[in-house]
């Protein structure tokens, strides 16, 4: 055991092995501590990806639910061979740090917009089968149908996940989150968090109203074994959220043998699904829900969950100061950063192919750290093996599809608060004694609340459409309506540009000067803004549309990150010319000036050239200048390094 570890008290450091047979229980503590929170996330999507209608006839309804509960097993499943294989590179060549990776709450609020916009497009007529048909060859299609529904749900999360985790691993790898982390203090970071928590309200009690003494009860034994019997019995502090549920689960099977629950009762524990699943997964790994295409990137999904990886981004920052500290080995260093968050990135992208949900780094667990005085990789190591294995263990996702929808209903309204009051202790970091912060802070929030509203049911959308260049009207809309995105966006442009001393600010290092946080503000903006609207801005209805939007969105990507290696107020001049040009295009259309795309060559050809090629020059022409920023900017940059300032 090395010495430095012994003086903090660790009884195993990092680079320590435990004896075999110790270090496999040590592992499976990990695995138990994350375990409610990793299978809540299938279980929450499961039943929204593939609901259920009312009043279908009983045999109708008996085939929906078994075949639901075969796709959130498959669901449980991959998150658990996900949550291995992140753990695993995150462990071994990412921070190297014994930290857990699961499925990340920053993304549910995303995740929820996108299955919710393809199951208004894709829902199935039930209409015939309502009214008595339930032949074959009425039913077959509808089933197939709401079947595939759910699987472009998914792979459209996916597309979006793959997308966003490309652009976290050049992030990390390109040593950029310690700049990203100047302009974004608890000011901004506490609201975004809250709001990840607020924006689920309206999937907890309407959940929990399919049997509300299950639900009730649920709720109550959560509170009884994480806030009062962990206060005095080690076992509810290490697994409240998993003991809570198998006591749940355990009582319901109870009743249901009695007959109290009865088998129509949503809180019936069915199950057929272990019946249906075979014991070892081989032919649904890689993309069990299909290969997702480049017309599944919808510009809503992207824009939610970029928002989603800011926010995992943050926490992951945190988490890892706080596990090496744990582990008894001082604070990270910015190459175990910035491989740590690189890796994330690249273990997001693969849990998009294998599958399942975004992951990031899992607090609950660094906790186990400091109770146990274990902080071995080697442990980690050997849980993230446990992990796939119950991934690959096709069963096992059939026993916790099981859990009845009203426990997962309770587990809803204790998760998704906590989630907020995550993001009031992030605020809390800052000075609250300011009256600077206050507005910031209560005005972002208040906005990513009340404009998502105004998109969403008070007209908002259709005004802007009816206002705007159809393109940009998209992308306005879409990030309108995305509560995080809105409260980033506004959060970094007035906490980076309202004087603020770094305390007050929340920020423990020194941050850039004053004069050059203005580019790095709005090159951050511009993460949130220019790559997905470049998606739509400068997508063409010529050619291969597909192929010209992932261009741009590549360009004005490296674009952000020329920005912020070099920040110039040069290159923010031709930035801003991007956007002139997309204003050119939606403000003069209506006066007829901008020409429509012709069907003669000649037509196409002057369009191309006016607003796509004109586009295409700005967008170089920008990412030149960034390479040539001025000298003395770059000085001052150097000179604040050699100062302390955080790199």
């Amino acid at each position: 055991m090395s010495s430095d570890t012994t003086n903090n008290q660790i009884i195993y450091g990092l680079d320590d092995r435990p004896p075999p047979l110790r270090a496999v229980v040590l592992a499976a503590q990990h695995v138990l501590t994350m375990f409610g929170s990793t299978v809540a996330v299938p279980l929450i999507f499961g039943k929204e990806l593939w609901p259920i209608p009312a009043g279908l006839p009983e045999t109708v309804t008996q085939t929906l639910e078994n075949a639901q509960l075969a796709n959130v097993a498959l669901l449980i499943a991959s998150v658990m061979l996900c949550s291995g294989v992140a753990t695993l590179l995150q462990s071994t060549f990412g921070s190297r740090l014994p930290i857990i990776q699961g499925v990340s709450f920053s993304f549910l609020a995303a995740f929820f917009g996108i299955v919710a916009a393809v199951q208004t497009a894709s829902v199935p007529d039930w209409a015939l089968v309502l009214a008595g048909d339930t032949s074959a060859q009425t039913l077959g299609p509808l089933v197939d149908q709401w079947q595939q529904a759910g699987a472009l749900g998914m792979r459209t999360i996916a597309a979006s996940i793959i997308f966003g985790g490309v652009i976290e691993a050049t992030i990390g790898f390109t040593g950029l989150m310690g700049l990203v982390r100047r302009v974004l203090s608890p000011v901004v970071i506490g609201p975004v968090i809250m709001l990840i928590g607020l924006a689920l309200y309206d999937a907890g009690a309407p959940v929990a109203a399919s049997n509300w003494y299950v639900s009730g009860t649920t709720i109550i034994v959560i509170i009884l074994f994480a806030l009062i019997l962990s206060r005095s019995v080690r076992l509810f502090k290490l697994f409240p959220m998993l003991l809570a549920i198998m006591v749940m689960v355990t009582g319901c099977y109870v009743l249901g043998l009695m007959g109290v629950i009865k088998s129509t009762d949503p809180a019936h524990v069915n199950l057929s699904a272990v019946e249906l699943l075979p014991w070892v997964r081989t032919d649904t790994l890689i993309f069990p829900w299909g290969v997702p295409g480049v017309s599944e990137l919808s510009m809503g999904a992207v824009i939610a969950v970029l928002a989603g990886y800011l926010a995992s981004m943050i926490e992951s920052f945190g988490d890892y100061h706080a596990c090496k500290q744990m582990a008894g080995g001082g604070d990270p260093t910015p190459k175990e950063i910035s491989r740590g968050i690189g890796f994330e990135g690249v273990a997001c992208a693969i849990t998009g192919m294998l599958g399942g949900f975004a992951s990031t780094s899992y607090s609950e667990n660094i906790g186990l750290i400091g109770l146990t005085k274990v902080g071995s990789r080697y442990v980690v190591q050997i849980g993230a093996v446990i992990l796939l294995l119950l991934g690959l263990f096709g069963k096992f996702g059939g026993f916790a599809a099981a859990i009845p929808q009203p426990v997962v209903g309770g587990l809803y309204c204790a998760l998704f608060g906590l989630i907020a009051a995550v993001g009031v202790r992030q605020f809390a970091k800052a000075d609250l004694d300011s009256d600077r912060n206050l507005f910031i802070g209560g005005f972002i929030l208040f906005m990513g609340i009340s404009l998502p509203f105004y998109f969403k049911y008070a007209g908002g959308a259709q005004a802007v459409k009816a206002a705007m260049y159809p393109d940009v009207a998209g992308v306005v809309v879409s990030i309108g309506s995305t509560g995080m995105a809105v409260a980033a966006i506004f959060g970094l442009i007035l906490d980076n540009l309202v004087p603020g001393t770094v305390a007050e600010r929340g920020l423990k290092t020194p941050v850039v000067p004053s004069h050059s946080r203005l580019p790095a503000t709005i090159a951050a903006t511009c993460y949130l803004l220019l790559v997905p609207a470049s998606l739509t801005l400068f997508g063409g209805d010529l050619g291969n549309p597909s192929a010209i939007k992932l261009c741009f969105a590549g360009v004005s990507f490296l674009m952000f990150l020329l920005l912020l290696k070099q920040p110039s107020v040069l290159a923010l001049i031709f930035a801003i010319l991007i956007f002139l040009v997309a204003l050119m295009r939606f403000t003069l259309k209506p006066m007829g000036m901008v020409p429509e795309p012709s069907t003669s060559v000649v037509g196409s050809m002057i369009y191309l050239l006016v607003f796509r090629a004109g586009a295409a020059a700005i967008l170089a022409a920008t990412a030149f200048f960034a390479v040539l920023a001025d000298r003395s900017n770059q000085r001052v940059s150097r000179k604040a390094s050699d100062d302390g300032i955080e790199s």
